[in-house]
């Protein structure tokens, strides 16, 4: 899905589940959309609705299950079972439709120290998805998000047009068994790998969840997101909030023009586990398609490669997520 002014976006291409075809197409000049693709995945577990279009532009979107549960907003502390590090996330992208910068933004990210942790055992699977901040931490080993305070959307990857990434585009997958990089308390976590990526516009590659299916989500009661993450080599990885105000209509959002200039933060990946802390305050965007940052009305969060943003930037990548909250 193509606007005008030359940023670029990101979510996936062509959809694949129950969905109906995708818009790949473009109009105006120089906006490459990154999310993507048709259709809906009801997502199992919910009552998600996968009859209507979700156009999103790109190479993979999912929908995930419209089921509802939890009642009322509430911040709660990290998830985590035991101590671990590391910082590690992905954009989202698309099939880009004209020249154009990439829609970046905010700062390096600040990541905290958490001691390194042996695995003690598998989790203790009773306390799944508690608090009620938690987002997902991956131990049902599904690819769906916790179905929590109206949060109910699934997993999803995309890449630039002829990049490889792992998991594929046009699938669903199970969260990733993290083996020997386990952290204490945590058997399961997010997986995203790509080889051949250069520093065009289409060296891009994103590792997402939709928040709430088909429809937006407010973030306004909380202060940011966290995660733990880990990647093979130090990478910066744009973790963006893709909202009604900066999503073009033709993919759900309420944007008419200059749209797809996310509120994004630069954050930095190591290769130890680390606590990465995205507070909201320092989201920003790239500057081509000034919108406000409408919070209230999130559609997704991506975690995004961008090779084209450095010119160090690897030709391959590999990086893990685990233990996604609100705070």
């Amino acid at each position: 899905m193509m606007t005008s002014s030359g940023g670029k976006s990101v979510q996936g291409g062509s959809s694949s589940g129950d969905g109906s075809g995708g818009d790949s197409g473009g109009s105006a000049s120089g906006t490459t959309s990154h999310m993507g693709g048709t259709g809906a995945h009801a997502g199992t577990g919910g009552s998600g609705d996968a009859s209507g279009e979700e156009p999103r532009g790109g190479t993979e979107s999912r929908g995930g299950s419209d089921a509802r549960g939890g009642s009322g907003a509430q911040a709660g502390a990290s998830p985590e079972g035991g101590a671990g590090t590391g910082g590690s996330s992905g954009g989202l992208g698309g099939v880009p439709a004209g020249a154009g910068g990439v829609a970046l933004g905010g700062s390096a990210g600040t990541v905290v120290a958490a001691g390194q942790g042996g695995m003690a055992g598998g989790p203790d699977t009773s306390k799944r998805c508690t608090p009620v901040s938690v987002i997902d931490d991956m131990e049902d080993s599904d690819h769906l998000i916790c179905a929590t305070q109206m949060r109910n959307g699934d997993w999803w990857t995309a890449a630039g047009p002829n990049r490889s990434i792992d998991p594929p585009t046009d699938q669903d997958f199970p969260a990733y068994a993290l083996g020997s990089s386990a952290r204490s308390g945590s058997l399961y976590g997010m997986h995203l790998s790509g080889t051949g990526f250069g520093h065009t516009d289409d060296d891009w590659a994103s590792l997402g969840f939709f928040l709430a299916g088909k429809v937006d989500y407010s973030l306004a009661s909380y202060t940011g997101i966290a995660f733990y993450a880990k990647a093979t080599t130090p990478l910066t990885i744009q973790v963006t909030f893709a909202t009604a105000t900066t999503t073009p209509t033709s993919e759900g959002g309420d944007c008419t023009s200059d749209c797809n200039d996310h509120y994004a933060y630069g954050a930095a990946f190591t290769t130890s586990w680390q606590e990465v802390l995205v507070p909201f305050a320092s989201l920003a965007q790239e500057g081509w398609g000034i919108k406000p940052k409408d919070l209230e009305h999130t559609l997704f969060v991506y975690f995004g490669f961008v090779g084209s943003t450095d010119a160090n930037s690897p030709a391959s990548f590999d990086f893990l997520i685990d233990d996604v909250r609100l705070y």
